[in-house]
């Protein structure tokens, strides 16, 4: 019988500023983190395993960026924290700690949707987004435009206090547009540089039966 290496995955939740190191950078900064920590990592062309879900774009504001990494000791999860929180830098921080089954799909395979905070809203600014006729333009490579409907984009707005909103858009349509632009059409705006504030709070899969569930509900 072949004895197989013990590997402990743990994922990491992570929140960043605007300002903080570019995606580009962000892989780096873990690995050289997970080194300096001294735990016994393993590895992958001699660096750490380490894996990103789907980053937030530069510039910015997130609390749920997320990083699995690969460990050949085990560890509670608040005793990796003091380990490993000393050595994230660039404007990140660690939010909490799991560990997971390492067979567990990446958060790359698993997260379709993104949920956004925005705040502070009034009521003209909620109804404008439940009721935008905002489009986006989309030049094609043949040069054909088309335009969308920018509400159209959206899978979920939905009240979450007097002031805020949370928006949930698929992932592959951020990847085309961006949120702030999303934003400013849904609410007639584009170009203006005064919108409300705007933060990355939850990434979410769609489960079996076509609901939405975050991250941080996941099920092993």
């Amino acid at each position: 019988m072949i004895e197989t290496e013990k590997i402990y995955k743990y994922r990491i939740k992570l929140s960043k500023k605007k300002d903080s190191l570019p995606r580009s950078e962000m892989r780096r900064m873990l690995c050289d983190a997970v080194i300096k920590s001294g735990v016994n990592y393993a590895k992958s062309k001699n660096w750490p395993k380490v894996a990103l879900g789907p980053c937030s774009p530069d510039g910015e504001e997130s609390i749920c960026e997320y990083a699995d990494i690969c460990l050949k000791e085990s560890f509670g999860v608040e005793e990796l924290n003091l380990k490993l929180a000393p050595f994230i830098t660039g404007g990140f921080k660690i939010e909490n700690i799991t560990e997971v089954p390492y067979g567990l799909c990446s958060l790359e395979s698993l997260c379709g949707y993104a949920g956004y905070i925005i705040r502070p809203v009034d009521d003209k600014i909620k109804a404008a987004l439940e009721n935008s006729k905002g489009e986006i333009e989309i030049l094609h490579e043949n040069g054909f435009r088309e335009f969308k409907r920018a509400r159209q984009l959206i899978h979920t707005i939905r009240s979450l206090g007097p002031d805020e909103v949370e928006i949930i858009v698929a992932l592959c349509v951020l990847r085309s547009f961006g949120f702030e632009r999303i934003l400013s059409a849904l609410l007639g705006r584009e170009g203006d540089t005064h919108l409300p504030k705007t933060l990355r709070r939850e990434l979410y899969w769609e489960s079996s039966c076509g609901s939405l569930e975050p991250v941080q509900q996941e099920k092993h």
